[in-house]
């Protein structure tokens, strides 16, 4: 019997080390509570989890009432034009994600509802990309937080443990930490940009750190924007039309809206590529949300023509997204 627990105790004691270091060391901040999860932050973190851990930690004393969803280039929705736009009582809070997914927005409506929070003013900022994807994904940098009900705790740490324990990884955090050189398999990990983006630490408002490049020479930085980008054609990606799967997320969504009273906006991203969102995926949109709340800034027009208008090829500035409510603004007014 005593040799039997040896054995148990060899085989399970490597593991709590492990786990031991990895809560320690906390690489994508999901063990301890912080007050900024992205100050200083060079490892690429899962941006639902802080989102949701900082939701958490201010709900109760800043009372939020306007939400941003969508992926990166939501960001460009700042606090300043939301303020104007809805009202000096603004409060906002940005929960956006990278490469966001339609049902990673949707779990994030689920749980703000089931936290009876103030869904007041909504905007779901949609693109081709993000609207293609309606179904969980489990990789450390996309899984959802458990109090989203969609993955087990047993699953959610051990994804992180996993992940910090591999061999690439620990590899791409000593390699850039000595080196400072962008290595192609160290981007899955590491923000490798000269200067990363800096997020206010309650709203988790976004100020792109391409923009200290372009205060420092915007000529010079759109040489090298321009060098990089042969063709807008090239980025342009075809996506399935909606399944029954993409309906049924599209309508829990509406619920939800319809539940708190929002008042919503639902913006279809101007990107650089000029492609336009295809027609089935606007008709259902359109049917399910109505055109009072669908405004569809994609394909050729004023605002993706310039590539002044752009960081690069994927986000646009935050002038462009003023812009964009500005005109809903108009448009409702008439």
């Amino acid at each position: 019997m005593k040799r039997f627990i040896k054995h148990i105790i060899y085989i399970v004691l490597p593991f709590i080390i492990i786990a031991i270091i990895v809560q320690f060391f906390d690489f994508f901040k999901v063990y301890k509570s912080y007050n900024n999860y992205f100050k200083d932050n060079r490892i690429s973190i899962n941006r639902t989890v802080a989102a949701t851990k900082t939701f958490l930690k201010y709900k109760d004393s800043i009372y939020y009432n306007t939400f941003v969803f969508g992926n990166s280039r939501a960001q460009a929705f700042k606090d300043y034009a939301l303020i104007k736009h809805f009202g000096e009582s603004t409060k906002p809070f940005h929960f956006d994600s990278n490469n966001e997914s339609l049902y990673g927005i949707y779990k994030k409506l689920e749980f703000l509802s089931l936290q009876k929070a103030n869904l007041k003013n909504i905007i779901i900022v949609l693109d081709a990309s993000l609207l293609e994807v309606a179904k969980a994904r489990n990789t450390f940098n996309y899984i959802n937080p458990p109090v989203f009900n969609d993955v087990s705790k047993l699953k959610y740490y051990s994804e992180f443990i996993k992940t910090s324990c591999q061999p690439k990884f620990i590899a791409a955090v000593a390699d850039f930490s000595i080196f400072k050189t962008k290595r192609g398999y160290i981007k899955k990990y590491i923000l490798t940009d000269k200067h990363i983006d800096t997020y206010k630490p309650i709203s988790l408002d976004c100020s792109y750190g391409n923009e200290i490049e372009l205060k420092k020479d915007s000529v010079l930085y759109y040489k090298k924007v321009i060098s990089k980008i042969k063709n807008r054609a090239s980025y342009r990606k075809e996506i399935p039309n909606p399944t029954r799967t993409h309906l049924d997320i599209l309508h829990k969504i509406k619920r939800i809206l319809k539940k708190h009273n929002s008042n919503y906006t639902i913006i279809i991203s101007p990107l650089y590529d000029q492609a336009e969102l295809n027609n089935n995926w606007k008709k259902e949109l359109n049917l399910i949300f109505t055109t009072k709340h669908v405004f569809n800034f994609s394909g050729k027009n004023k605002y993706t023509e310039p590539i002044s208008n752009y960081y690069e090829w994927s986000h646009y500035k935050p002038f462009v997204a003023e812009k964009l409510l500005d005109s809903i603004h108009k448009k409702r007014a008439n």
